[in-house]
């Protein structure tokens, strides 16, 4: 009987001990992270160009070879890197009526498209580190779509010069990845007129847009 009453208080202190316990104190610290933020960053891209964006080639004539003469500078003035996407729009060519002379050599009457753009051959090509010189780490837009790196020399290869026509709604994809405040370098433009061309481009114009793109680069 006495050892049941013994084991009955020592049950009750136990539970006691338990229920108190957490009156007990323990070492404990806190910290805590104040103004926790995400933030977006940015992809902006700019070409610029100190006189010639856009450029206008005027009053050409057979013989007639040029340059841009204020190449346009591509940078990516963002915070994130992004690829470079290149697309020449639709070349429009304009008639602009017949001279007498143009009269005698082209049967469209003026109203349909003129002729400048097939006879006009064309090369544009970036220069990467913007030295205003064609060498390495340069390369050409040609006009099958391909992205054509320096080789050798110091002039563009030949056939990196196609009429004009040739470029109508072609891109050039993932060209250069621009790192945030970097430069891609500057894009070029080169013309040639040929000395064979007759008189039925006389007051024909070309008229197109040229789209560049930049979009985030996928790491």
């Amino acid at each position: 009987m006495k050892s049941r009453v013994l084991y009955g208080v020592m049950g009750i202190a136990l539970v006691a001990l338990f229920i108190g316990g957490g009156t007990y104190a323990y070492f404990s610290d806190t910290e805590t992270s104040e103004g926790n933020v995400f933030s977006a960053g940015t992809l902006n891209l700019t070409v610029e160009s100190d006189g010639t964006l856009p450029f206008a080639f005027d009053n050409l004539k057979p013989g007639d070879m040029g340059v841009l003469a204020d190449p346009w500078r591509i940078n990516n003035t963002g915070t994130i890197a992004g690829n470079l996407t290149i697309t020449c729009g639709k070349i429009i060519n304009n008639e602009n009526g017949l001279t007498e002379p143009e009269e005698s050599v082209d049967s469209t009457g003026g109203v349909l498209e003129g002729e400048l753009g097939v006879n006009l051959t064309v090369a544009f090509w970036v220069d990467s580190n913007a030295d205003n010189t064609w060498n390495a780490g340069d390369y050409c837009l040609y006009a099958n779509g391909d992205k054509v790196d320096y080789n050798s020399g110091d002039a563009l290869p030949d056939d990196a010069f196609t009429p004009l026509n040739e470029y109508s709604e072609k891109s050039w994809a993932n060209l250069a990845t621009i790192a945030a405040g970097e430069t891609a370098g500057t894009f070029h433009v080169e013309y040639d007129l040929p000395w064979e061309t007759g008189n039925e481009v006389q007051s024909d114009t070309c008229t197109f847009d040229l789209i560049f793109k930049l979009e985030q680069a996928r790491t």
